[in-house]
């Protein structure tokens, strides 16, 4: 993680030397000048508001003015037992200032605030970071946080090996993948930004005093915790008295799963508009992200995927939207010369976590009974017939058996460190189920219906929008999960639905043959839908809805002011505000003074 931002002064010395993954995982924490919150989010049981006490009184953080977590925080971090992070913001510590004699401009109304991460301080109120984060840092790092659980679109790639091996050493155990600390920070700064740009009044003291405040997060591929489970969750969490929780991950569409969930921004999202939401005006409504940015160079200028020497393969980790205008001839993707078969690649990867009803685990166990079957056609029949396989081995299967309308395969690019690596290698090259080369957008795009298969957290977080681009229809997997923008796309109208374990994934490929003009409408509409989200304004409109809304309703309320307001030019501000001192109306389009009558 870049070290380029200097860490703030919260402890002294001691804090400059801490380093935030030093931190057990069990506890982890986020807070604002006044306050340190260490929250406690591991498998600990009871233990759990213990270890946040004695994090706190063993030394590691010693303030007069700092406290604990509240007993809603506490109570949810304990029950919770699976990995969250508090987000709080207290008032600065004005004595630790360097320049507490330089007074600023606002001083006489506006408190210092600091927000604190991890036990260290994560951003203090004149935007200076620690923790090694920053607004401007853009380093590949950043970048390389893309990483669905689901595995699909070559996410192995981008992890490194030891990721890969910790993630294995995690799926041996039956646990569910670690994040990487890199979503920790972007969630938390997103969290920060969203509130210092739209509820600046609460970061206002009254009479020189600031209440502090505290968000729970999480930030998981999707949730994983025990309360998930009804019996468990009867027993021993008591929902009640649980503190929100947001999340930036995949969420369940069932509300009442876990009901203090609050699904929130995707937080791969957060790059794609977060300089926008800290600027003052609209620069550009173009996103900053490559995940929702159409190619500036052809397809075939681009990097051999391929080759592991070449230079630039770094660009081949990700898919961004598919551009007409970046092939070379456009006639081959006409919707008349698609090729009309399903078209899926990803890893062989477990579908939802061992918390959920849906759980599946991988085609380990299968790919051995089938390769030592006397008969493998028909025992590959009665897997796909089977409700014991997961959705990804279940298409692989059906390519396998019906070539003609399915080209489904395993691709785990980069390979593999789990401990049945080489037996699995050997088994997919002979059952002929992997891949072993890599697709791109130029052989995606020739295909006429594409298909996107949830992994472990039960969506595809970097496959659908991408999907959704391509000159072909989707086939989209509905789940008992869901990602912030699955609200706004609806069957039939954007995608071609398919259950969950995708057993109708034939039935709804034949309806799409038999209805041309309205798959290739849905196609069309598809399009539409990803150039109208992937603009600045309208992800910003998203985070809006999706995380300052809620923090208003289940945190921060009273506070949260208009979107309009919040993005209105500091031109047009003004000139408002002359205009409301002299009793006059404004054209905000002109700024042409109209005489009120």
């Amino acid at each position: 993680m870049g070290e380029r931002a200097r860490l703030l002064d919260v402890d002294g010395d001691a804090m400059r030397r801490a380093r935030w993954w030093s931190i057990p995982r069990a506890c982890v924490v986020v807070a604002c000048a006044s306050v340190v919150v260490v929250g406690v989010a591991s498998r600990a049981g009871s233990g759990a508001a213990h270890g946040v006490t004695s994090a706190l009184g063993g030394g590691f953080l010693k303030k007069p003015w700092m406290s604990t977590t509240s007993s809603a925080v506490q109570t949810t971090l304990t029950q919770y037992d699976g990995d969250l992070h508090v987000l709080s913001c207290v008032a600065r510590d004005r004595s630790d200032d360097d320049d507490v004699d330089e007074k600023e401009d606002g001083d006489d109304e506006r408190v210092g605030v600091t927000w604190v991460l991890d036990g260290q301080t994560f951003r203090d109120a004149r935007g200076r970071f620690g923790r090694g984060s920053s607004d401007d840092d853009d380093h590949d790092e950043d970048e390389d946080d893309r990483d669905d659980a689901d595995g699909d679109d070559d996410a192995e790639e981008r992890r490194s090996a030891s990721e890969i091996r910790q993630e294995e050493r995690q799926k041996a155990r039956g646990a569910h993948r670690l994040h990487s600390p890199h979503r920790v920070t972007r969630a938390a700064g997103l969290v920060a930004s969203t509130i210092e740009r739209y509820f600046p009044s609460r970061l206002r003291g009254t009479n020189g005093t600031f209440e502090p405040f505290e968000v729970v997060f999480e930030v998981s591929d999707a949730p994983s915790s025990p309360c998930l489970q009804q019996d468990y969750a009867l027993k021993h969490c008591d929902f009640e008295q649980w503190a929100p929780i947001f999340a930036f991950g995949s969420a369940p569409k069932d509300a009442k799963l876990l009901p203090p969930l609050v699904p929130s921004t995707l937080s791969v999202l957060e790059k794609c508009f977060g300089r926008a939401l800290k600027a003052k005006r609209f620069l550009s409504d173009e996103p900053g992200c490559d995940f929702l940015s159409y190619p500036e160079i052809k397809y075939s200028e681009a990097a051999d995927c391929d080759n592991p020497d070449a230079p630039s393969r770094a660009a081949c980790r990700y898919h961004g939207l598919f551009s007409i205008d970046a092939v070379d001839d456009e006639r081959e993707y006409a919707w008349d010369n698609l090729i009309p078969r399903v078209v899926w690649r990803g890893s062989d990867y477990v579908f939802l976590s061992k918390n959920y009803e849906g759980f599946k685990g991988n085609a380990l166990e299968a790919l051995r009974d089938i390769a030592a079957s006397s008969n493998r056609t028909r025992a590959m029949e009665s897997y796909v017939k089977s409700p014991d396989i997961g959705p990804r081995l279940r298409a692989v299967l059906m390519s396998k058996l019906k070539p003609s309308k399915f080209d489904a395969r395993f691709f785990n690019w980069g390979g593999t460190s789990a401990p049945n690596a080489e037996e699995r290698s050997a088994l997919g090259k002979h059952l002929g189920v992997d891949a072993d080369k890599h697709l791109g957008e130029v052989e995606f795009g020739r295909y006429k219906y594409h298909l996107d298969l949830g992994g472990g957290g039960g969506t595809t977080w970097s496959g659908v929008i991408p999907k959704l681009s391509m000159p072909g229809v989707l086939f989209h997997h509905e789940t008992i999960m869901k990602d912030s923008y699955f609200d706004s796309l609806l069957p039939w109208v954007h995608y071609v639905p398919i259950r969950e374990d995708a057993s109708d994934l034939e039935e709804k490929l034949a309806w799409a043959e038999h209805h041309p003009h309205q798959t290739r409408q849905i196609s069309l509409n598809a399009d539409a839908w990803v150039r109208n989200f992937r603009r600045a304004k309208n992800l910003l409109r998203h985070n809006y809805e999706k995380l300052a809304k809620p923090l208003g309703e289940r945190v921060l309320k009273g506070y949260l002011i208009p979107f309009e307001r919040a993005h209105a030019d500091p031109k047009t501000a003004r000139v408002r505000e002359r205009a409301a001192l002299a009793s006059v109306r404004v054209d905000t389009t002109t700024t042409t003074t109209i005489t009120t009558p």
